[in-house]
């Protein structure tokens, strides 16, 4: 085989190397047609006025952040910002009641805490609140 026909035979496999790429390159998704992650412009001081008074009324957060378009801990930095006190979610006497029995049929304490839709860490102090011993995390055997 002389030179000429090696080489000739190197170009052709290139040649079926740059065609391949070029066209898994064609197939590639463009800018505009890839999902181009969206930032939600700044809250103009209004808005966040807005924003605190529906907290102070007492719209939760997750909600503000739906209705803002933002993400909840935005909405927890401008409250922070405006120096808005967080409230701690009571629960009435019925409700403690309620964690008690709960507790002592061996739902978990997430578990009360989704059902009542407060944090565990409510439903852990409504607990120890009420005298119950709170056992130890993992399955009972």
């Amino acid at each position: 085989m002389d030179l000429a026909e090696r080489l000739s035979k190197q170009f052709s496999a290139l040649n079926i190397l740059v065609k391949e790429y070029t066209s898994r390159d064609e197939r590639r998704p463009t800018t505009s047609q890839r999902a181009i992650r969206h930032t939600p412009p700044p809250l103009h001081p209004d808005q966040v006025s807005e924003l605190v008074a529906a907290f102070e009324a007492g719209v939760e957060v997750k909600q503000l952040a739906a209705i803002y378009g933002i993400n909840r801990s935005t909405v927890q930095d401008h409250l922070r910002r405006r120096e808005v006190r967080r409230r701690r979610t009571k629960l009435s006497g019925a409700d403690i009641e309620k964690v008690v029995g709960l507790y002592a049929q061996g739902w978990t304490i997430e578990a009360i805490g989704s059902e009542l839709r407060v944090g565990a860490s409510t439903v852990r102090r409504a607990l120890l609140k009420a005298g119950a011993e709170i056992r130890p995390r993992g399955p009972t055997i």
